[in-house]
């Protein structure tokens, strides 16, 4: 699991409401995509997937 840099709201498996993930706290897997996606997680830029070019 990566670290958030950032603060982070998401619904964890299992769950029906909004958890508060503060920085420096683990990522759940679940929440992984959509951390990377706003840049809350450690090495967010590292992993962003290739872009195929047209």
């Amino acid at each position: 699991m990566a670290k958030l840099i950032k603060p982070f709201k998401g619904v964890k498996n299992g769950e029906i409401y909004p958890t508060l993930l503060e920085v420096g706290e683990e990522c759940p897997p679940e929440l992984e995509d959509g951390a990377r996606e706003l840049g809350a997680l450690e090495g967010a830029d590292d992993k962003k997937p290739a872009t195929a070019k047209k």
